[in-house]
């Protein structure tokens, strides 16, 4: 999948192009699929108004210079190399904003679906993000959907730029040079080194670890907060965090679902990725892609829930404690200041039929805090990941509020799956409550 081609335009400027964004720009070239994510936010009421949500668009939109950046390319649409972005000097934020009527028959997660399953850009003037009005997201309620390439935003980074929608009677929102900012993971040797041992271990190849097909489907379900709170208070000795619950329920549903792993496959080399924001209280804003990552080993046929549980807490308090991630963040960042050659490098290794994980269990979070626009206040808030390029599917807990969304993400070989694999993830974290309850 080739991006459209910018050999005829002449920017304002090129600039260099991060390690991590050139390797997720070089995975949609060489992979072939979209790597195209959403934020999604669900609203009562209609809809704002085009010539409003445009007027908001062009002033708080135009002066963050992320949101002009698209890939060089040549006129067949292929990246040039060494990777750069060209910025754009004629960007009308305005321009890109799209109503979205769902079609007879159609839900939002159809769309969704439709939405992160196109590559982006799709014209070539157009950036690599856009805004989508849906006025009949459900009944009585309308969606905002800010959907983009994953090579020039993350998921805390869309939500930042989703949160440039909202009311700010306040006068709040960051100024522009916060999301220049550039986070700085702080590493010595030690870290680096428990980094390179927590990735050492190749996974299992397994039948979800083939290339991801074209299409998609999206299922999102709603989790009360109360129901994540008691799920975490279900070891006896400890309080886990929502994270570690949304991880063994993960696990819980992949060992529930063994056809997604193949016949008689090795359950001990089964590891979920867990992508890790990098960013401080003082860089929050910065957009980009500034996360890491930890590895955890999926305690396969382990059937009581609490062990799964007290397993994947102590894994992932072993992550913090070593600093993996910053470990990692610091080494590939290091590495990668070696030029062309290690960046194409470390894009190959993703597209592995061995890869370092079978899947990504991604948590990206909005936080407490509510999103207003209109004087409306949203529902719910959650992300639509993408698709590793050898992993069928994608689970993504999201915190908004008091409560969560669960949104599972899969290919169209694993669309039979969708909806039992949410559903077993559902059931343990209701399974989890029941004990944390007991316990209170």
């Amino acid at each position: 999948m080739t991006f459209t081609s910018t050999a005829a335009h002449h920017p304002h400027r090129r600039l260099s192009m991060r390690s991590t964004d050139a390797v997720l720009a070089a995975i949609q070239e060489s992979a072939g699929t979209s790597l195209t994510i959403a934020a999604v936010a669900v609203f009562p009421g209609p809809a704002p108004t085009p010539a409003r949500l445009g007027a908001r668009l062009r002033h708080r939109f135009a002066s963050v210079e992320r949101l002009r950046l698209r890939p060089e390319t040549d006129d067949r649409g292929r990246l040039r190399q060494p990777y750069a972005w060209l910025r754009a000097d004629d960007l009308d934020p305005a321009r890109h904003i799209t109503d979205a009527k769902l079609l007879p028959g159609e839900n939002l997660d159809d769309l969704l679906a439709e939405l992160v399953g196109r590559g982006m850009p799709e014209t070539p003037d157009a950036p690599l993000w856009e805004i989508h009005v849906v006025p009949d997201a459900e009944p009585g309620h309308h969606a905002l959907v800010l959907r983009a390439h994953h090579a020039l935003l993350d998921g805390s980074s869309l939500f930042t730029v989703l949160r440039l929608l909202g009311d700010d009677p306040r006068g709040e929102l960051p100024a522009p040079a916060d999301h220049a900012a550039e986070p700085r993971p702080r590493a010595d040797a030690k870290s680096m080194a428990h980094a390179v041992r927590g990735m050492l271990r190749r996974a299992g190849s397994y039948a979800c670890n083939v290339p991801v097909e074209s299409g998609r489907t999206v299922l999102s379900s709603a989790i009360p907060g109360g129901t994540m709170e008691a799920a975490r208070n279900a070891l006896p000795d400890d309080r886990g965090s929502a994270n570690d619950v949304f991880l063994a329920a993960v696990t819980a549903a992949l060992d529930s679902h063994p056809a997604l792993l193949g016949d008689a496959p090795r359950t001990d080399r089964v590891y979920t990725g867990v992508p890790v924001d990098l960013r401080d209280r003082d860089t929050r804003h910065a957009l980009g892609n500034h996360v890491s990552a930890v590895r955890v080993r999926m305690p396969l046929g382990e059937t009581d829930a609490l062990a799964r549980l007290r397993e994947v807490r102590r894994q992932m308090n072993d992550n913090k404690r070593l600093a993996r991630a910053q470990g990692l963040a610091r080494l590939t960042g290091g590495v990668s200041g070696l030029g062309l050659p290690v960046v194409r490098g470390l894009a190959r290794q993703a597209l592995r039929s061995d890869p370092r994980i079978t899947l990504n269990s991604t948590l990206p979070q909005w936080g407490r805090e509510e999103f207003v626009v209109d004087g409306r206040t949203a529902r719910s808030v959650f992300l639509v990941s993408c698709l590793a390029p050898r992993s069928g599917l994608t689970p993504a807990l999201t915190r908004y509020g008091a409560g969560y969304t669960l949104c599972v993400t899969t290919d169209s070989a694993h669309s039979t799956h969708a909806r039992p694999f949410t559903d077993a993830i559902l059931h343990e974290i209701r399974a989890l409550a029941a004990l944390g309850e007991t316990r209170a």
